[in-house]
């Protein structure tokens, strides 16, 4: 007779894996707020103006607010969406179980989203995977490899 005790015991594992993937993921997504933060208004906003599809923001500013730009010494030839920085100050980001929410408390949100697109707000797919190899993957694997030799 074929002893399966071994091979249910592996399997309890395995399922165990799958409930471990999406607690992973949101816990590495609620340690690393700040950093998605700086991914989401700096390295995509500011730094490229662009929106979470790889979009250049348009359209771009008007001559007034080119001229605002220059006084601040921000740069004016994208849209950034920083002005005074309010936007930038207020983003956050809500971990569920599976997919990352992001949120403002400006009360002009609604209005970017209706001129610039919902787009403007979202992590990058290349962004969101170089966060996940850096940070997801060995925090996960450092689970797994727990859950499965112990």
């Amino acid at each position: 007779m074929l002893n399966l005790g071994p091979i249910r015991y592996l399997k309890q594992k395995v399922v165990s894996l799958e409930l471990l993937v999406n607690q992973a993921l949101k816990d590495v997504f609620s340690q690393n707020e700040d950093l998605l933060i700086e991914i989401q208004t700096q390295i995509q906003l500011f730094q490229k103006g662009e929106t979470s599809k790889r979009i250049s923001i348009t359209p771009s500013y008007a001559q007034s607010t080119i001229n605002k730009k220059r006084r601040k010494n921000q740069p004016f030839n994208r849209v950034t969406l920083k002005d005074t920085g309010a936007l930038y100050d207020s983003v956050k980001f809500e971990a569920l179980d599976d997919s990352l929410v992001i949120t403002t408390n400006v009360p002009y949100t609604k209005y970017l989203t209706a001129k610039y697109g919902a787009d403007i707000f979202g992590i990058q797919n290349l962004e969101m995977e170089k966060f996940l190899e850096k940070y997801y993957l060995p925090f996960y694997e450092r689970f797994a490899k727990n859950l499965l030799f112990t």
